[in-house]
């Protein structure tokens, strides 16, 4: 056991390794967010108050809420690690979602329609409507 560990456990507390971990997106507008993660990806709200709304993700929770720094940040908001992501981006695509290829910096680097590959893993980045960059990402 690891000391640090040790000493957690013995003050009767919990590691952050073991208690899940939530992201947090901030958007510009709230309503515009909302329709376009719960319509356009398909995300169900599990909570919302004034400070904004809650989502499920897999095994976690993801937040949005307003911000003025919205889609300032030049990495992607959240990732989604998914067994086929040529799939999910195909259906994205369907629903109205524009990819860009970027590479591994997230500097864009060719038209839409290809996904940037490295080794066994291959990603595509879209932006939301705030602007917050948003990969789907997978292995091969």
């Amino acid at each position: 056991m690891k000391i640090g560990s040790f000493v957690a456990q013995a003050k009767g507390f919990a590691m952050l390794s073991d208690i899940p971990l939530y992201a947090t997106i901030p958007v510009k507008d709230l309503r515009k967010s909302i329709d376009f993660y719960s319509r356009t990806l398909g995300m169900d709200i599990i909570d919302e108050d004034e400070m904004g709304v809650w989502y499920h993700a897999g095994g976690t929770r993801f937040a949005l809420y307003v911000s003025e720094f919205a889609g300032t940040s030049k990495t992607p908001a959240v990732i989604w690690l998914v067994p086929d992501p040529e799939k999910l981006v195909q259906i994205l695509k369907g629903r109205g979602v524009k990819f860009e290829l970027r590479d591994s910096r997230g500097k864009k680097i060719v038209a839409e329609d290809k996904m940037y590959v490295t080794g066994n893993y291959k990603a595509a980045w879209f932006k939301d409507p705030s602007g917050n960059m948003i990969c789907i990402a997978g292995h091969r």
